[in-house]
C-alpha cells in the first residue's frame, strides 16, 4: 500500500520505556518503530511479558511514576486526531479469555 506520511494519524519512531529499579534503569521496550494511517486499525500481539501493555500506556501517556519514556518521538498533532476522530484504546485480557470476548 502506497501511503503517504500526511494520512499518518500516528508515527512512533525508536519508542524506548525503562523501569527504574533498586539496581538502575531496566529498558522493558527497546525501539518501536509502529504508524497508523487513516482507516486503518493496530492490534499488538506477542507473548506475556514483552512489552504490549506498557507500548500502548506510554502513547496514552498513562504509564506509573516509575516508568518512563526515556527515548523516541511521537508524531502526531490533536487536529489530526480530532479530525480523524481517532482514539488508543488497550484492552488487557487474562491468558484463559484472550481468544473470546466473554467467559463461557
Amino acid at each position: 500500500m502506497n501511503t503517504k506520511t500526511s494520512e499518518r494519524l500516528l508515527d512512533v519512531r525508536d519508542l524506548t520505556v525503562e523501569i527504574d529499579t533498586r539496581r538502575g534503569p531496566a529498558v522493558v521496550v527497546d525501539g518501536i518503530d509502529l504508524y497508523v494511517n487513516k482507516g486503518e486499525t493496530l492490534g499488538v500481539v506477542g507473548e506475556s511479558g514483552c512489552g504490549k501493555s506498557l507500548t500502548m500506556l506510554s502513547l496514552m501517556r498513562l504509564l506509573p511514576n516509575k516508568i518512563k519514556v526515556t527515548k523516541g518521538r511521537r508524531i502526531s498533532t490533536a487536529a489530526t486526531c480530532r479530525r480523524c476522530r481517532m482514539a488508543i484504546c488497550a484492552r488487557c485480557a487474562a491468558a484463559i479469555s484472550a481468544s473470546s470476548s466473554r467467559i463461557r
